[in-house]
């Protein structure tokens, strides 16, 4: 895979702590059309934001797992207990922030990237109540996070960025957002 992978974005790709980096049109335009196909790259198109100087803008398109965390116990003075489940919640997906920053020769963009996933299946784990002694089973569930922020610089008129790491924690896939930006039409 990684073959595959170092083939269409050359010295474009990430580094494996993160990056963030300006690509030419011809490879962003191939990225897109990629990520609409079919197979392993999972797109997740987002809306247009139009942002100001030094505005900073989000773009995300997340879950939510909410999963079984614990039970309180409370012990009463008669040997009565009330159990109640703590449910807890983790969120995945993808978030993007963006700032851009401009003067008349450059466009300077800050990217924040994160990208996370909760490892399925979620584990289980049976345990027992302090009191009543009920046996019970609680979820355990792990989060894979990666998060990349970079600034980097663009002509004046704009063009695209590749943001992103080059470390996958699956061995096999990538999380790259491809931005483009560019000057407002007055």
């Amino acid at each position: 895979v990684y073959k595959r992978q170092d083939e269409i974005l050359g010295q474009h790709r990430p580094d494996v702590l993160g990056s963030a980096r300006p690509i030419p049109a011809k490879l962003a335009r191939q990225l897109i059309r990629k990520a609409r196909g079919a197979g392993a790259v999972r797109p997740e198109p987002l809306p247009p934001l139009v942002l100001h100087a030094d505005q900073a803008g989000r773009l995300s398109a997340t879950g939510q797992h909410t999963y079984l965390q614990d039970f309180d116990v409370e012990v009463g003075g008669m040997g009565d207990s009330t159990v109640n489940p703590l449910v807890g919640r983790l969120q995945d997906g993808t978030r993007i922030d963006v700032t851009p920053r401009r003067d008349d020769e450059r466009l300077l963009v800050e990217v924040e990237a994160v990208w996370a996933e909760v490892v399925r299946p979620v584990p289980l784990f049976d345990t027992t109540l302090a009191s009543p002694h009920a046996e019970v089973t609680i979820e355990l569930p792990e989060l894979r996070m990666f998060h990349v922020r970079k600034q980097t610089e663009l002509p004046a008129e704009g063009g695209y960025v590749l943001a992103g790491g080059g470390r996958a924690w699956d061995g096999e896939a990538l999380r790259l957002v491809v931005l483009e930006v560019r000057r407002a039409k007055r």
